[in-house]
């Protein structure tokens, strides 16, 4: 099947699209038999998404264990639809009506996220977040909020082991791409 033959949206209105079939619908457990299903559905949406501009791609929790499962390489589904689209980098975005996340790291190890924030890494996610802001949300003034150490400030509060020079730099280039 394909977006094509969907009816044009309408509030309220769910519209599924059957890609494949799953081979073990037991609701509530991870079925690592389920994991070509998870993969083909996945890449669809991307194929989909990247086929019509206008339509947006939202996915939920993977289980990367099950996914592994069938393809060893498979470290997340941001950087699986980063290598489908052959995007130089991505941005996670997590929002609601209210608020807009976007994290500078992707799927990583916690305890390397320190070491990956750079001052180039900042400025570039700072560029995507101001630029998809503009195009994609229309707000017409970008907002843009810096949080270094997303993830493990609690864990590092108070230790004297937090560096804010990245903070403080990517504050001033954020400064200078809203002028």
């Amino acid at each position: 099947e394909s977006v094509d033959n969907l009816s044009k949206n309408k509030k309220g209105v769910l519209q599924v699209i059957k890609v494949s079939s799953c081979k073990n619908t037991n609701a509530g457990r991870l079925i690592k038999s389920n994991a070509q299903y998870v993969l083909d559905n996945l890449h669809f949406g991307i194929k989909e998404a990247m086929r019509f501009n206008s339509t947006a791609l939202v996915t939920g929790p993977i289980s990367k264990e099950n996914v592994i499962a069938v393809n060893k390489k498979f470290t997340g589904h941001t950087e699986y639809i980063q290598k489908i689209t052959k995007s130089d980098d991505v941005l996670m975005m997590l929002a609601s009506d209210k608020l807009k996340v976007a994290l500078a790291t992707t799927h990583i190890p916690i305890k390397s996220v320190s070491k990956q924030i750079t001052k180039e890494l900042i400025i570039n996610k700072v560029n995507i977040l101001n630029k998809d802001l503009m195009k994609k949300f229309t707000l017409g003034v970008p907002i843009i909020r810096t949080s270094v150490d997303h993830g493990v400030a609690l864990d590092i509060a108070g230790s004297n082991k937090s560096d804010v020079s990245s903070l403080e730099l990517a504050i001033k280039t954020a400064k200078k791409l809203i002028k």
